[in-house]
């Protein structure tokens, strides 16, 4: 929707809850990551005058935050104190400010001059991004490292309960750099036990997304493998549900509990909403986390692990061994048998059969 005064571009805001439909009590709660959660939507001011100049130093240093074009900022930074300090403050239709829109672009070079003019590094928008945040969900690691000197605080939340360092576990798997922009604010001391509004912390995102890398570092910060959202899952749920099967004996390596229950009663092993969220019963679920729990117990103990491909193998393996020898037993019983007769053929040799004479009719 389009508001007075502007222009927007880009994507549509998104909403602050994007659950996917069709929750099932008891189960983890996914999110359209690709979707609802990364996107972020800014609007360029459009100018009211009628010579197409913009109406103030702020407008143009949005315009100028969207192109990264830090000429603007010297500009502007040249004017009064309070002219500046306006500038700086100025937000587009969501309250995304020039230093909100530089951060989301990964203009870095642009970032760093708009921080040296004073920038508030902490403003959030309409939805509670921070600056932080917004470069903690594409991955801008010079960008996080800059507002964290800056004093950017690592535990704002949106208003739905998310921080930068979430924001960085969900954009993981589709940008290569934002891996290291978690790790980044993992560094800084950002708080991994920190939960948004359904409980669903770090760890849990992880889980989801099958980052073993990230969950390994938070398992090493000392996180609760076992905490529950508001549904009572554990980490290991969001595994199992995702059908994450490496993550799952990660996690039970780790100390996982595979007895935990959710709100409606059931463990991992029970998991009936695996059938009513996934799209149907996969028969091989169950063989998977069995698999793979008693793999996890096994690295705990320091027994060698066997992977479902080998075990599968060897049961393949085991199935075409006794088929051999099935036919194996089969060849050597059929020579048997023609080497019986051949002999019997030697010892009793077959006489010739005499022809029958045909009798002759007498003459009449």
């Amino acid at each position: 929707m389009k508001r007075p005064g502007e222009l927007k571009v880009g994507i549509s805001h998104k909403s602050a809850d994007p659950l996917v439909k069709g929750h099932t009590p008891g189960s983890p709660k996914f999110y359209d990551v690709g979707n609802e959660l990364h996107n972020h939507s800014f609007s360029y001011v459009k100018p009211k005058s009628p010579s197409g100049e913009f109406k103030s130093a702020g407008d143009k240093l949005i315009v100028a935050a969207h192109e990264g074009d830090i000429r603007v900022i010297a500009a502007v930074v040249k004017g009064s104190a309070k002219d500046l300090e306006s500038a700086l403050c100025t937000v587009d239709g969501y309250k995304n400010t020039p230093l909100l829109i530089a951060c989301n672009r990964g203009h870095k070079e642009f970032v760093a001059e708009i921080l040296k003019a004073k920038a508030k590094v902490n403003h959030q928008d309409e939805l509670g991004h921070s600056a932080l945040m917004l470069a903690a969900s594409n991955g801008f690691v010079n960008i996080i490292q800059m507002l964290a000197k800056r004093g950017a605080k690592l535990e704002l939340t949106t208003t739905f309960g998310q921080t930068a360092l979430m924001k960085a576990c969900y954009a993981s798997p589709t940008v290569s750099t934002n891996e290291q922009g978690a790790l980044a604010l993992i560094e800084a001391k950002a708080n991994p036990d920190a939960a948004d509004k359904n409980g669903k912390t770090a760890l849990m995102i992880c889980a989801e997304l099958n980052n073993i890398t990230l969950a390994a570092k938070f398992v090493d910060a000392g996180v609760s493998i076992n905490a529950t959202d508001n549904e009572n899952c554990t980490a290991l749920f969001y595994a199992a549900m995702s059908r994450n099967y490496s993550m799952v004996e990660f996690l039970v390596s780790k100390g996982a509990s595979t007895e935990a229950k959710n709100k409606v009663g059931e463990s991992v092993m029970e998991l009936k909403s695996v059938r009513e969220q996934k799209g149907g019963s996969d028969p091989k679920h169950r063989e998977n986390l069995v698999l793979h729990t008693t793999n996890g117990r096994k690295l705990i103990s320091g027994e060698a692990k066997l992977t479902i491909q080998q075990q599968r193998a060897a049961s393949a393996g085991a199935v075409e061994s006794k088929k051999w020898e099935e036919q194996k037993a089969k060849d050597a019983a059929r020579k048997a048998r023609l080497k019986e007769k051949a002999k019997k053929s030697f010892m009793n040799p077959a006489t010739p059969a005499t022809p029958a004479a045909t009798p002759i009719s007498p003459d009449v």
